[in-house]
């Protein structure tokens, strides 16, 4: 007799069993989310019971306590949901972090398959293989993803979700094609490549690992927005810097004055143009040269002082010394100089035709000076408030005192007594008001010591340039001579004509009378 068949078991008995043996953590639940099975394996990892997770959305809100993390969870469940019904494929692997009901993290790997009108979930314990692909933990600041071969994210940890997110992709899409490009670039070559990107205002540099045994890159990414900002503030800076340069290498090659720079041990280490212009050598003839080796012998003493006064980082301003041209002469340069350290920066000038015109002034002044010393005439000159500013010795003598220090910037009250004092001041208002001269105006000087002396004074009103009266110059000529001479002249003269007179009276008594 044929023996019967076995009736095989009911095939959703038949999934049922083979589901709880399964090693790993499976649900099945219908389309709208409602648990319907759990396995050993999935009490045993996650600690819950079918009846505390009736839904997969109480599972969620159970193991993703994050609230905006578990939104995110659940959006990616459903586009799974929809995008499984419609394929018939099992979703892409997408890892998550699981908090267990003892409080262990996890990192679960999980897809969903649609199966007779039912959601096969499978979850597999990957977070040992996450921390061996992490390198670093998973609250690494950094982004960290892998993706597979074909350009699909298989993880991203919280800062790789942000660079997803740039990229406008969630994990188990697939990344853009440059990136996708690069995962096959990497994986064919076997060696790393780096990409930076922007995320969120901040800069990135991402690279590619190959892992070729499972056909998946590890993306390591590294926060360099300080090294990124750093770098284009040191551009910056280099560009101002080099504009910079360049407005100062034009301005030192097209300056008039003399620019140098120098060291404290007296070379010249840089000189511009003007320099051959003014003393004759080319650049190269001078730069590193002794600028001592230059200077004139009568001024050697009072540079090396100069020089000394910089190496104390002292400024030296408006300093003069002599330097030797080529062709033997020399000229006379004035030095504005700032050290700075063992540098020294200088603008200097040629002053040559000043400083013979200024000595050619000062003979000129020593020839008029001497002459007005050694005039006869008292000369003197008074600014606008009538106060000496020039007395030769002729005045000095006439005032009674020995050296000039003794009546510059003094009026006549501090000089004479009050009363002559009143009448000379009155004569000097008069012209600087006026504009007009006293001339030869004879007057009586009584100076201090009670001496007198009769002058015959002129005073003239000194004008600038543009006819404006700036002080006076006074001239006294000494005529006490001439006054007494010219007394006992007139007393002469008077005692002739009392005697002719007393003569003609005698002659008139003497003479008889005359009859007629």
């Amino acid at each position: 007799m044929d023996k019967k068949r076995k009736r095989p078991v009911d095939s959703q008995e038949n999934l049922v069993q083979i589901l709880e043996f399964l090693p790993v953590a499976v649900a099945v639940a219908d389309l709208e989310g409602n648990i319907l099975f759990i396995n050993r394996a999935f009490e045993q990892t996650f600690g819950y019971a079918h009846a505390e997770t009736p839904t997969m959305l109480d599972w969620c809100q159970q193991v993703c306590p994050d609230p905006a993390y578990c939104e995110t969870v659940i959006e990616t469940w459903k586009d799974d949901i929809t995008a499984s019904k419609s394929s018939k494929q099992a979703s892409p692997l997408r890892i998550r972090r699981i908090i267990t009901r003892d409080k262990r993290e996890l990192e679960v790997e999980l897809s969903v398959k649609a199966v007779q009108n039912q959601l096969v979930i499978v979850f597999n314990d990957a977070t040992e293989e996450v921390k061996q692909l992490a390198r670093f933990p998973s609250e690494n600041p950094n982004p960290v993803l892998r993706i597979r071969q074909d350009g699909v994210v298989l993880y991203a940890n919280r800062a790789g979700d942000n660079v997803l997110r740039a990229w406008k992709y969630k994990v188990g899409e697939v990344v853009p094609d440059a990136q996708r490009d690069l995962v096959v670039t990497t994986l064919d070559s076997n060696k790393d490549h780096t990409i930076e990107i922007e995320v969120d205002q901040r800069s990135f540099s991402l690279t590619f690992v190959p892992v070729t045994e499972y056909n998946y890159v590890n993306v390591y990414g590294l926060d360099i927005t300080e090294r990124v900002r750093s770098e284009a503030e040191w551009r910056r800076a280099e560009q101002a810097l080099r504009e910079k340069t360049e407005e100062i290498e034009k301005f030192f090659s097209s300056a008039l004055d003399l620019l140098c720079i120098a060291n404290t041990d007296g070379y010249f280490e840089r000189l511009n143009l003007e320099w051959e212009k003014v003393l004759g050598y080319r650049q190269e003839e001078l730069e590193g040269q002794r600028f001592m080796d230059f200077v004139h012998p009568d001024d050697v003493e009072a540079t090396l002082e100069a020089v000394s006064q910089l190496d104390a980082q002292n400024e030296i301003l408006n300093f003069t010394n002599r330097y030797r041209c080529k062709d033997g002469s020399y000229r006379w340069i004035e030095w504005r100089s700032c050290p700075m350290g063992r540098k020294i920066y200088a603008a200097a000038r040629d002053v040559t035709e000043h400083q013979q015109a200024a000595n050619t002034l000062a003979q000129e002044r020593l020839l008029l000076r001497t002459v007005i010393d050694n005039l006869p005439d008292a000369i003197y000159a008074k600014d606008l408030q009538a106060r000496k500013t020039l007395a030769n010795r002729t005045d000095l003598n006439n005032i009674g005192v020995t050296s000039e220090d003794e009546v510059l910037g003094k009026t006549d009250y501090e000089l004479f007594p009050h009363d002559v004092a009143a009448r000379f001041n009155a004569d000097d208002h008069q012209v600087l008001r006026t504009g007009q001269p006293i001339l030869n105006r004879e007057e009586v000087l009584v100076n201090r010591k009670g001496r007198r002396i009769w002058q015959l004074t002129s005073k003239l009103p000194l004008k600038d340039p543009d006819g404006q009266v700036i002080g006076l110059v006074g001239i006294g000529r000494d005529i006490t001579e001439r006054v007494r001479a010219e007394k006992e002249r007139k007393q002469a003269e008077q005692a002739l004509r009392d005697s002719e007179t007393r003569y003609l009276s005698l002659i008139h008594i003497s003479e008889p009378t005359r009859p007629y």
